[in-house]
């Protein structure tokens, strides 16, 4: 793969100059070309030069519009801004210091004097012709520039930085997803998460469309051929319906994506891609999945990146066994902001190690077993939180489970669990049937001490369940008898 030498706006102008009147994003009210949105963004860059943000300048966005966001990170690439999304997170851990908050009229103003609304007129600021262009400093595609947060499932979130450079890099990496001019995406991620803009630039830096609609009416008229989600937001999004005929492919990521969940979507898509990445490596690994003689059949599909399992002497594990996951590219992050003993334990000798367990299989699919993070230890006895959910979710009348150790401390440490139930379905039958499922199979000192009713879960910024935001929860919960 050649090297790349320019920034993402730099990619995008090249390729906005061959399609100018392709369609780039298309929402029920609006279709921009590449050639309007390439316009849109150089008015974004240079209303981002008479707020004086330059190359020194961190830019936090705070909007739920897409056409503002994709604009917003075009711009910023023009005046090599570093980037990042707006979140409270991003305030209260004060890791990442942003100089400029630029939010649009339908979120929430942040107060303070570094707070920019992206107004109407924003987009008609830029004329037709480029003559401004030498208004922007040369290109720093090296320079950190975009500010990403691991999803903190499992802990304490972490940052990292990425320059343009990688971002192009990562963009080629997958573009066996992204055909020029063919491929046609939606996103159930909402447009101000990291998910959204990863992909969204992989598709634009690719040439191809966004559609920004998730009614499925809206996107077979469209000719949607891509959807990307988190497991649980496309089994909501589904709601129970299916989709007829058949969408062409979903790529699910974020979480677990269990059998049952899969067959479910496999209803609606040919094909269901069950995505293993992260932040810091990108897209690393597919396991595609289909309906073989009604049966469900996964197979691996490796990507642009180095994936190993080794056991606990560092050799390569077989077939069927399991070991501690690595991952090498060469795109991935250096390391973490601020967090040294992070960053040594997860970037080891030019490999990523992310800490999940897996196996591979015989139709080389690479089965994550668990997280070293979610082995909590119960009397000498090592269980993975995994474990438990698996065994809950097989329970008639479950639709959802998490279990994490309980975070009141007592002499013995346990298990607390929570789930969510399919509609009219009673609690009194269902919560029996799921406890007398773990202590069979678990045993008594194994078996969650409590399992709560929810009607729905933490979520981490990217809809991802938080393990970490549930145990917080459960502190202020009452102890069911």
């Amino acid at each position: 793969m050649t090297e790349p030498t320019s920034g993402v706006a730099e990619v995008f102008r090249d390729i906005a100059a061959r399609m100018t009147d392709h369609p780039a994003i298309i929402a029920p009210d609006i279709t921009l070309s590449y050639g309007k949105l390439w316009r849109i963004a150089r008015g974004f860059a240079l209303r981002m030069a008479q707020l004086g943000i330059d190359d020194r300048s961190i830019v936090a966005l705070h909007s739920r519009d897409m056409i503002a966001t994709i604009a917003t990170m075009l711009g910023a690439s023009l005046r090599n801004a570093a980037l990042v999304s707006f979140e409270p997170l991003l305030t209260a851990d004060n890791v990442v210091r942003p100089t400029h908050f630029l939010c649009t009229p339908e979120m929430m103003k942040r107060g303070g004097e570094n707070m920019h609304l992206i107004s109407a007129d924003w987009p008609q600021a830029a004329p037709e012709d480029e003559s401004e262009m030498v208004a922007h400093p040369p290109v720093l595609p090296d320079k950190p520039w975009w500010t990403l947060r691991t999803s903190g499932t499992t802990g304490k979130p972490k940052y990292m930085m990425i320059s343009q450079r990688c971002v192009v890099a990562r963009s080629r990496a997958v573009s066996t997803d992204f055909h020029q001019g063919q491929t046609v995406m939606t996103s159930l991620f909402s447009c101000h998460t990291r998910p959204f803009m990863v992909r969204a630039t992989a598709a634009l830096l690719n040439g191809c469309t966004i559609v920004d609609s998730i009614d499925p009416q809206f996107m077979a008229g469209k000719g949607v051929n891509l959807v990307f989600g988190s497991p649980s937001n496309a089994i909501e999004w589904l709601s129970g319906r299916v989709i007829a005929p058949r969408m062409k492919r979903i790529q699910v990521s974020g979480a677990p994506l269990s059998d049952p969940a899969a067959i479910h979507l496999l209803n609606s898509f040919e094909t269901v891609e069950d995505v293993y990445g992260a932040s810091e490596t990108n897209k690393s690994f597919v396991n595609r999945k289909c309906l073989e003689n009604g049966e469900l059949a996964t197979y691996g599909v490796p990507q642009d990146s180095e994936v190993e399992i080794l056991d606990s002497n560092g050799a390569l594990c077989p077939v069927g066994i399991k070991g501690s996951v690595r991952v090498r590219n060469s795109y991935m992050a250096e390391g973490y902001i601020d967090e040294p003993a992070a960053t040594a334990k997860c970037f080891v000798d030019g490999w990523f190690v992310p800490g999940d367990i897996a196996e591979w299989t015989e139709t080389g699919a690479l089965k994550i077993a668990g997280r070293e993070d979610n082995i909590i230890n119960i009397g000498g006895r090592k269980l993975d939180t995994f474990q438990i959910e698996a065994i809950l979710m097989d329970t008639p009348g479950i639709t959802d489970a998490i279990a994490f150790a309980d975070p009141v401390e007592s002499e013995v440490p346990g298990v607390l669990a929570m789930v969510q139930l399919s509609d009219n379905v009673s609690a009194d039958a269902v919560i029996p049937a799921a406890r007398q499922a773990c202590l069979s199979k678990l045993g008594a000192a194994l078996a969650p001490r409590y399992i709560y009713v929810m009607q729905s879960f933490p979520k981490t910024h990217d809809g991802v369940t938080s393990r970490a935001e549930a145990a917080m929860l459960a502190r202020s919960l009452p102890r069911p008898k």
